[in-house]
């Protein structure tokens, strides 16, 4: 059996991927695997890339979103690949590339992104301590795929 869980969406060649998966299971095997489809804080990477101040830093956007975030129909896609086969950093990539000065103004820069994206909710509210807290609803598509090599 093979499991991956929350790594797939960073990988870039999936039919590969898939395919070696398939290649290394014994008949009867199965895969399952979880992973995004897409984010819509991929969106937010998108768009600090194209900003002067960070696409220096954000450097192989392609790598650190998932293949099928931009795609109409993904769970299609994926079912294609599966077929084929005949079976049926809350991360930021980009802060460790940030020099550490600029961290601060990044987050901050990132933070009111993510506050202008249409799908995110904010909910603000007191926590145990009656501090003001934001808690910050990410809507996202996850694939929760299972196959199976013939006998």
């Amino acid at each position: 059996h093979i499991f991956s869980f929350y790594c797939l969406h960073w990988v870039v060649e999936q039919r590969q991927a898939m395919k070696n998966m398939f290649d290394m299971l014994k008949p009867g095997g199965e895969i399952l695997v979880t992973f995004l489809a897409s984010n819509p804080i991929y969106d937010v990477y998108e768009r600090m890339a194209k900003s002067n101040k960070w696409c220096s830093y954000m450097t192989n956007l392609k790598r650190y979103i998932s293949p099928y975030h931009h795609s109409e129909n993904p769970e299609t896609e994926l079912e294609d690949i599966l077929k084929k086969e005949e079976s049926a950093e809350a991360v930021n990539p980009f802060i460790k590339k940030i020099p550490e000065n600029e961290i601060g103004n990044y987050i901050e820069d990132y933070l009111n992104e993510v506050k202008n994206l249409e799908s995110i909710t904010i909910e603000t509210g007191n926590n145990d301590n009656n501090n003001n807290e934001e808690k910050i609803h990410v809507p996202y598509k996850l694939f929760v795929a299972v196959a199976s090599k013939p006998v």
